[in-house]
């Protein structure tokens, strides 16, 4: 049996080019747009560092927030920020509680507490306490 031998007219191939470089301009436009994708899916997948719940153990006035010293249910212990409101709740120091956040603009100021500049923080701007049965 003789094998049969395709070949392909010069024209064929002129037709087959530029499907060919069009595909892999494609490829190369979806990829670059994907390069940047990784990006935005981190901050859907970022696991939340803030603790949604957790021990108070102490409320310090600061300069430019309230902190709260916190330990979390798995025994870290965190200092984070809160709205100066929360400071005045001293009937939470050691209670469970649980947490709301809210991207708060901050006083960014070294010293000068008029220099205008401020910065966007995750505040902890509600703190309820969680009943024990």
């Amino acid at each position: 049996m003789l094998s049969q031998r395709r070949t392909h007219s010069p024209l064929l191939l002129f037709v087959q080019l530029p499907i060919w470089s069009l595909m892999t301009i494609s490829c190369l436009a979806i990829i670059s747009c994907l390069a940047t994708l990784p990006s935005e899916a981190r901050k859907l997948a970022k696991p939340n560092l803030f603790p949604a719940t957790g021990k108070v153990l102490k409320l310090t006035n600061g300069d430019l927030m309230c902190y709260v010293d916190l330990l979390d249910p798995r025994g870290k212990k965190h200092t984070l920020g809160a709205d100066f409101t929360i400071c005045d709740r001293t009937q939470f120091v050691n209670q469970m509680v649980s947490l709301t956040y809210r991207i708060v603009q901050v006083n960014h100021c070294e010293g000068n507490d008029r220099c205008g500049k401020t910065i966007a923080k995750n505040l902890i701007v509600r703190m309820k306490l969680i009943r024990r049965r």
